[in-house]
């Protein structure tokens, strides 16, 4: 059995991860980078770097 994801989001999806990643830091920032495998060296140059598992 394959799951499909879906082809976009609802805004009450969006605003659900949002909160999320707002109730795990007080940091209130402008961008957020979402980094997969092979892109460590770039965050490794991030200074103030929040990490969500």
């Amino acid at each position: 059995m394959t799951t499909q994801s879906p082809d976009f989001f609802t805004y009450a999806e969006i605003k659900q991860a949002a909160d999320f990643i707002q109730s795990q830091t007080s940091h209130q920032s402008s961008i957020g980078l979402i980094l997969g495998s092979g892109l460590g060296p770039l965050a490794d140059e991030i200074e103030t770097a929040t990490l969500l598992p």
